[in-house]
């Protein structure tokens, strides 16, 4: 399956593709409750599952001691275009995570609660208490490098 999905000045989009299953989706909305349907219709699985016999893996989130959550702490940077800004100003945004009571919380530009279901693989609950899934990588030395949520990647810093 592949996935791609966007936002700015209002306006929402999703496009999902599963060329083994002939199928492909687009979503394109101009309201500010476009996210919620996004989130609806394709995030949670819906379509997926209605069109392509496909599902998400249970996500049922563990709580880890926080010498498993050591590596995933620290300081990331991300880079968004503001959705009221010019299209070509990149603005950059910093996060902090760290370890609370078996789980992360990211405070600064994104503000999310990070609850481990899978190694690397983490639902995010943000202040309006909308879930997601998301995800770290690893660079090619093995250690943590990026946090991608809702699409956008965050580097790790040092």
């Amino acid at each position: 399956m592949f996935q791609h999905g966007g936002s700015w000045g209002g306006q929402n989009s999703d496009f999902y593709f599963v060329p083994d299953r002939q199928f492909a989706m687009t979503v394109l909305t101009n309201s500010i409750s476009g996210p919620k349907l996004l989130a609806e219709l394709g995030r949670s699985g819906w379509a997926l599952g209605k069109f392509c016999g496909l599902s998400n893996p249970p996500a049922d989130p563990k709580p880890r001691p926080a010498a498993q959550l050591k590596e995933y702490e620290g300081h990331y940077k991300g880079w968004v275009i503001p959705p009221n800004g010019p299209p070509d100003k990149i603005v950059e945004q910093h996060a902090e995570l760290k370890a609370v009571g078996g789980d992360l919380r990211a405070t600064g530009d994104l503000e999310i609660s990070l609850a481990f279901y899978r190694d690397e693989y983490v639902l995010t609950t943000d202040p309006d208490g909308q879930l997601n899934r998301s995800d770290f990588l690893r660079g090619p030395g093995g250690k943590v490098a990026w946090l991608r949520d809702g699409g956008r990647l965050w580097a790790k810093q040092g």
